[in-house]
C-alpha cells in the first residue's frame, strides 16, 4: 500500500558549503515561514533525525514538530523517523504525548532503529544489540502511552497526561528489514518502510492477521522524487543543481550496508542526478502530470541549503498553477506518511 493523493514538504536542513548557501539562521527561519504557509495548502510536512553527519542534517525532529504544531492548524506532521534506541523511552513517550495534545492528533512519530554506528557510540548505546535495545525501549514507550505503570531504573513511573489519539495513529515503526516488519506487527503498529518490498509487506500482513491486529503498511512510491517547481527547469539545474547533488551525495556518505532506500542514487554529477530522477525540477504542467501519474508530490524547498527564493518560487507556483488543478484529488483526511 502506497501513500496516495498527498502533497508534502520535507526538511533536512543540510547546507552545501558555498558562499551562496543560506545561513543556518536563514534556513531555519524560512523553514518556519514555509511551514506556516503550507497549513491550508499541503497535506503534511516531515522531519527526520541524524547526528554528527557533518552536513547540517536535522537532529531535533521533535522540536521541529513542536514548531510546526504551533504555527499551523490543519497540517499533518511526521517525525520520520526518530531513532528510538538513542533516546530515553520516558522522554520519547512524554514528547509524543505533548505533541498529540497540542496538535489534536496531527503528529505521527515513526520510530526506527537507525543505521550509523557512530550515532550509537555518541549516545553510548550498544550497537551490537541494537535490535534488543529498540524492542525494550519500544515496550516501555507503549506501556507509558497506554497509561500503565512501568518499573524503570528502580522507580515506578507513569504518565499523568495521556494522548487523546489512538496510539496507532500517533506512533509507527520504520525500517527496511524483516525484523522491522515483525516489530511493527508485534506492537500492533503501522509499518512505514523506506521502500516497498512485496515479501516484507506480505510477511507484515500475515503477522498482523495472526495476531488479529489491524496493521497498515505505508511505503513511498517506487519512483519517489524530491521536487522543485519552476518555469525554467534548465536554469535551476544549471544555477542550483549543486545543492541537489550535495544533498544526494551527503545521503550516500552516511550510508550503511544494511540500509536501502527508495532514494538511493549514486550520481556524481549534476547531469547524472538529473537523469536519475531522484531529484526533479518540473514546470507547473509537468508537476500536474507527475501528480496525476503518481498521486503524490514531495517538495523539498530548501534542499541542500539552496537560496530560499527558489523554494518560495516552487511553493507559489504550486499554489497558483498546480493546486487549483489537483485539489479535487487531494485526500486531506487520509493517513499519510513519508519516510526519509
Amino acid at each position: 500500500m502506497e501513500d496516495t493523493h498527498t502533497t508534502s514538504m520535507i526538511f533536512h536542513t543540510r547546507r552545501y558549503p558555498s558562499p551562496d548557501t543560506a545561513s543556518s539562521n536563514q534556513l531555519h527561519h524560512e523553514m518556519h515561514q514555509m511551514i506556516r504557509w503550507a497549513d491550508s495548502k499541503l497535506n503534511f510536512c516531515a522531519f527526520s533525525e541524524h547526528h554528527i553527519s557533518n552536513d547540517g542534517f536535522m537532529s531535533s525532529p521533535m522540536l521541529a514538530s513542536a514548531l510546526a504544531v504551533g504555527c499551523t492548524n490543519k497540517l499533518r506532521i511526521r517525525n520520520a523517523a526518530v531513532l528510538a534506541p538513542l533516546h530515553d523511552p520516558l522522554e520519547i513517550a512524554e514528547q509524543i504525548t505533548m505533541l498529540d495534545l497540542l496538535s489534536s492528533g496531527r503528529v505521527k512519530t515513526i520510530l526506527a532503529l537507525g543505521y550509523r554506528e557512530c550515532e550509537y557510540q555518541l549516545f553510548d548505546v550498544d550497537w551490537e544489540h541494537r535490535g534488543q535495545v529498540f524492542n525494550e525501549k519500544l515496550e516501555i514507550i507503549l506501556q507509558l502511552l497506554r497509561g500503565e505503570t512501568v518499573s524503570y531504573r528502580g522507580l515506578e513511573i507513569k504518565l499523568e497526561h495521556l494522548p487523546v489519539s489512538p496510539i496507532n495513529e500517533i506512533v509507527g515503526i520504520g525500517g527496511n528489514s524483516r525484523p522491522a516488519a515483525k516489530r511493527a506487527a508485534r506492537a500492533g503498529l503501522d509499518y512505514h518502510p523506506a521502500f516497498h518490498c512485496a515479501d516484507t509487506e506480505a510477511e507484515y500482513h500475515a503477522l498482523c492477521n495472526k495476531q488479529d491486529v489491524d496493521g497498515r503498511y505505508y511505503a513511498p512510491a517506487d519512483n519517489l522524487s524530491f521536487l522543485l517547481i519552476h518555469e525554467d527547469p534548465d536554469k535551476v539545474w544549471h544555477e542550483h543543481g549543486k545543492f541537489m547533488l550535495f544533498d544526494a551525495m551527503s545521503y550516500q556518505n552516511i550510508s550503511h550496508t544494511s540500509r536501502v532506500s527508495c532514494r538511493e542514487c549514486d550520481a556524481e554529477t549534476v547531469q547524472g542526478l538529473r537523469e536519475s530522477g531522484a531529484y526533479s525540477v518540473l514546470t507547473p504542467d509537468e508537476a500536474i502530470e507527475h501528480f496525476n501519474t503518481d498521486s503524490s508530490m514531495v517538495i523539498n524547498p530548501l534542499v541542500g541549503g539552496m537560496h530560499p527564493d527558489i523554494g518560495w518560487n516552487t511553493l507559489e507556483l504550486y499554489h497558483s498553477k498546480v493546486y487549483p488543478v489537483i485539489v479535487n484529488q487531494l485526500d486531506r483526511d487520509g493517513l499519510d506518511a513519508v519516510i526519509h
